[in-house]
Order: structure tokens, then sequence, then C-alpha cells
């Protein structure tokens, strides 16, 4: 089975919505927003590939940014097509695609999102892919953010959910940790679908090698989602937990405990 196809199994029974309103997946959002916001430009021309439902891509257009959205999940974009009429932040367009035969024109946009192909495709060539129409599609000293999933993020997930202790997901994390190709041949879907976990060393070398320069890596959640009672301490504090988890973006050696991290890159003038 086609990375593609193993998405669109997944995303048919997964709530992607539901993940991000539960407190990790708000720390997650709130987060992403506030790294995103540091590279617009006033009414950017932003392309949100893999997006989803569309969480970034209206919260863009409600700052006037003209925003498309792309999704390879055809009930993803029947979603956000259903809230569009049901909101006053208009999306410049929803359409289906695949983040490797991306259907713009050559340096038409400013920014361009990647939340979800850098992780969900599985190989190497298909993600160079990916990174190549990002670089096409996007204006000369335009941004690519791409996140992308910790090497050591089933470990800490492990560890927090209690799911080490559980003999079928061990051989899943084992192989993690050797190479970070985690393949979930379990039913079970908090174990999430088959994945490409990167070191930031690896990562690095791929958006590099697609010819972006300077690339930078973001930290998105930190460490804080794994305090003890992480949903009181969000709705109680959660200022200081944001305020924190910025402070801490800098400090490479708590890198591995962020699940998701963001790269920035930039396509040269």
């Amino acid at each position: 089975m086609s990375d593609g196809d193993l998405i669109k199994r997944f995303y048919r029974s997964f709530d992607e919505e539901g993940r991000l309103k539960t407190p990790i997946g708000q720390l997650e959002f709130t987060r992403s927003c506030q790294i995103i916001d540091r590279f617009l430009t006033p009414n950017a021309v932003v392309l949100d590939v893999g997006g989803a439902t569309g969480p970034y891509s209206f919260w863009l257009a409600a700052q006037n940014h003209i925003v498309h959205l792309v999704d390879l999940v055809p009930e993803h974009i029947e979603t956000a097509t259903r809230f569009q009429s049901q909101t006053d932040a208009r999306l410049a367009s929803i359409s289906v695609g695949d983040a490797r035969d991306l259907q713009y024109e050559d340096e038409s946009v400013d920014i361009l999102l990647l939340f979800g192909p850098l992780y969900h495709l599985h190989e190497f060539d298909d993600r160079a892919l990916a990174l190549k129409e990002a670089h096409r599609v996007l204006r000369k000293g335009g941004k690519i953010l791409g996140a992308f999933i910790h090497r050591y993020a089933s470990l800490f997930d492990g560890m927090i959910s209690g799911w080490i202790s559980d003999q079928n997901f061990i051989p899943i994390l084992l192989a993690d940790l050797e190479d970070g190709q985690h393949r979930n041949m379990t039913d079970n879907p908090f174990y999430f679908t088959s994945t490409k976990f990167h070191l930031p060393e690896e990562i690095h070398e791929e958006v590099r090698g697609a010819g972006f320069l300077n690339p930078i890596n973001i930290p998105v959640e930190g460490p804080l989602w794994m305090a003890k009672d992480f949903q009181e301490l969000w709705k109680n504090q959660k200022d200081l937990v944001l305020e924190l988890t910025q402070q801490l973006e800098g400090e490479k050696r708590l890198w591995s405990s962020s699940p998701h991290l963001i790269i920035v890159g930039t396509k040269p003038d």
C-alpha cells in the first residue's frame, strides 16, 4: 500500500480536529501559530499543503492573508468546504491535492506550510519531491515551514501514556529508535500510521538538499506537555506554559522532548 493510501485510510477513522482540541493539541496549535506569525508579511499568499481540515488556513485567512488549502484526504477537504460556508474567513481555494505534484504556478506563493507531508511521506524520494515542489512554487526569498516529528517522540509518548508496558508497542518503539521508520502493524490507531520520525540533522540535510538556505529548527510543544496534570496546568497557567516553552526553544538539549518541531527554510533570492 502506498504512502498516500495509508494516509487516507488512517485519517478516515482518526479525528484530527478533535486531537487539536485536547490540551496538548491546543498547545501544539497555539505554538505553531506563534511560530508561523514570525515569518508572515502583510497580505501574504500562503499555500497550506497537507493542511487537513484547515485550522491553520482559516486562522491565516482571518488575518487577511490569501490562503490556499490543499490536502490529500477528500474527507478533510469536504469538512473544510462546509466550514467555509459557516465562517467569515474566506480561503482563496480549497482542493484535494498531493504535496508531490502541486497544481500551482512557479514562484506564486510567499509562505508554504508543509505540516504533515514531511512525516507522512515515509520514503525519502517522496519527501524530496514534496520539497522540490515547495521550492518551485515559492517566490524568491519565500519561506517553507515544515513540521516534523522527532525521532524520540514515541519514546516519550509511550512513557507518559503507559504504552511502553504494551508488548504490541515495544517492537514499534524499538524500530523508531533505530532508524525513525515508524510502522504500526497493529489495529491500535493511537500508535499512529506508518511515518518517518527525523533527527534534526536529518531533516536539515533534506531541506538543504532541496535548495533551501539557512534552515532553522523551532520546537513546538517543548517539554512541558509531559508535566504532571498538564490539563490543569494548561487550563490555569496557559500564559506561563507558552512563555516557558518559547524561552526554552533555543535549548537544543531539550529538542528531543518536543514531539513536533518546525523547520524553516528560505528560497534563495
